[in-house]
């Protein structure tokens, strides 16, 4: 399911059916700390580490691929490694140098643990800001989203509160 849902969303992306020319792609990483519950209360905070490949459909919409990954340590036993993939739609709305967006998005989550491997959908959203650095492209982004995934383990809670910021870079024509 995560290959299928990986190559699907490079194939959107890759489509230059939305214009003539084809508007301005972008690669991003970013780093960041996740709010994870558990029925326990054995969790510490988790990290995580997205990239997302995503090109502006027109000067307020963005479609996105996002893959990423974090680890979540226990105060006792095994850390739980997750993964994830994802298909974002992100309404921007620019000014001049503070860019406001929203997130949504839709894909698939893994947990890997001692004693299991799930993979199960998810679902995101996001409210986070975006500055230019240099005034040709390059932003750097943060944002505050919640992730829901439909994994039913006792280890965590299905959702988590992410705060990441990382750098993005454009390429391609204009």
């Amino acid at each position: 399911m995560m290959r299928a849902l990986c190559l699907f969303g490079l194939m959107l992306l890759a489509s230059s059916a939305w214009s003539q020319e084809p508007p301005p792609w972008y690669v991003g990483a970013h780093l960041g700390v996740a709010s994870v519950d558990d029925d326990a209360g054995r969790a510490d905070d988790a990290t995580a580490l997205r990239f997302n490949l995503g090109r502006q459909l027109d000067s307020s919409l963005t479609l996105e691929f996002e893959a990423g990954l974090g680890e979540v340590s226990f105060d006792e036993g095994p850390d739980l490694d997750q993964t994830h993939a994802a298909i974002n739609v992100v309404l921007v709305n620019r000014s001049a140098r503070w860019n406001p967006y929203f997130l949504v998005g839709v894909g698939a989550f893994d947990h890997d643990g001692a004693d299991f491997n799930d993979t199960g959908a998810m679902a995101q959203a996001a409210l986070g800001g975006m500055w230019d650095l240099n005034g040709f492209g390059m932003m750097l982004k943060a944002d505050l989203r919640y992730r829901y995934s439909d994994l039913d383990r006792d280890v965590i809670d299905r959702g988590q509160a992410l705060f990441t910021i990382g750098i993005e870079l454009p390429f391609g024509s204009r």
